[in-house]
């Protein structure tokens, strides 16, 4: 009588819940936002001069964006619980980065030009991941991609003068657009938050190319590399 009552209770009590894995077949929708950072400047040659033409300097490196605002959406479908793949849209929109020369004369002559250059990104690409434990109740994962980058530069150049107490400005700004391939790879991990929703913390790696011989023939096309982290909140269905 005993031994039957205390089968009846344990087979009435809750079974413990257990973490649920990626599996084949399984989808996963995702959006993210975070922020970014340029990891190089071009190499392009700049020569200041000034009003006359006289020359205050040279630079062979400048930057083309400083912090940036990132986010986009994706699709996974997972054709084994190692890996998925897809398609994702993502975007950065970078900061000015300023570069900025000086020169002194007699006379309390100051001069002084600078480059601002904001840089935006806009990414279509395919994506994949590799799950390396699909079953864990935190997973890892290494996350990438390939696809096409719409990039647009706007370049301000301004020029300062003081020179006997009178001051001369000027400035002029230009934007182009360039469309390169662009890649990505990274590292990842997920948890599940409540039911089929996740969250999780993704870092990447990611190269684009931009054109610059649409601002001034002969400088060409330059590789930018850019860092950015993410938090990601997905839903798994």
């Amino acid at each position: 009588m005993f031994l039957a009552v205390l089968v009846s209770l344990l087979s009435a009590w809750p079974a413990p819940t257990v973490a649920q894995g990626l599996q084949k077949g399984d989808q996963l929708v995702s959006v993210f936002v975070g922020a970014g950072g340029a990891t190089n400047d071009t190499s392009l040659f700049f020569d200041f001069r000034d009003d006359t033409g006289y020359p205050l300097g040279t630079t062979n490196d400048l930057g083309w964006g400083d912090e940036s605002v990132a986010l986009g959406a994706q699709y996974l479908y997972a054709v084994s619980p190692y890996w998925a793949f897809g398609a994702e849209y993502n975007a950065n929109w970078f900061d000015g980065a300023t570069d900025e020369l000086n020169a002194w004369g007699g006379a309390g002559q100051h001069m002084k030009a600078e480059v601002d250059q904001d840089m935006d990104v806009h990414n279509v690409m395919a994506a994949g991941r590799f799950t390396l434990n699909p079953q864990g109740s935190f997973r890892f994962y290494v996350p990438f991609g390939a696809g096409i980058a719409f990039a647009k530069s706007t370049i301000k150049n301004s020029f300062w003068e003081q020179n006997s107490g009178t001051t001369t400005y000027t400035e002029a700004r230009q934007a182009a657009n360039s469309r390169s391939f662009t890649y990505y790879a990274g590292l990842g991990v997920e948890h599940r938050l409540a039911g089929s929703w996740l969250w999780g913390l993704e870092g990447r790696y990611q190269s684009f190319r931009f054109d610059y011989d649409q601002f001034f023939s002969g400088l060409g096309s330059e590789n930018l590399h850019y860092v950015t982290l993410l938090f990601k909140l997905s839903y798994q269905f």
